[in-house]
């Protein structure tokens, strides 16, 4: 994540917590007239914005999921359709590397005194 990426999750962040308190002022100062400390709001608000960071998270990964997922579904059927075999994470070999030794063929006791 780059650090513009920040920048802007944290300006998102930073308007929704000034929204909220703009918004409940009189809810703020209620609470103030029955005796919570300025700690205590301030401890309600970030609790909030922590649930709220928590549940969108879990929900952005959630979809971005079943995304990912339906993308994959609609391009192993066309394929399909086409004859054409499935990608890889259909068939269970996403994320396998190919061994070294495809690329070298050479022991590595030699490889290591001079690479190929």
């Amino acid at each position: 994540m780059c650090i513009r990426d920040r920048i802007v999750a944290s300006l998102g962040i930073i308007n929704t917590l000034v929204m909220a308190i703009l918004e409940r002022r009189r809810e703020i100062g209620v609470l103030k007239a029955l005796g919570a400390a300025d700690g205590d709001i301030r401890k309600l608000f970030f609790v909030e914005a922590g649930v709220m960071g928590l549940i969108g998270g879990l929900l952005g990964v959630a979809i971005g999921w079943m995304i990912g997922f339906g993308m994959n579904f609609a391009t192993n059927t066309y394929l399909r359709r086409q004859s054409l075999p499935p990608l890889a994470s259909e068939r269970g070999r996403a994320g396998r590397r190919t061994p070294r030794r495809a690329h070298c063929p050479r022991p590595p006791s030699r490889v290591a005194r001079r690479p190929c």
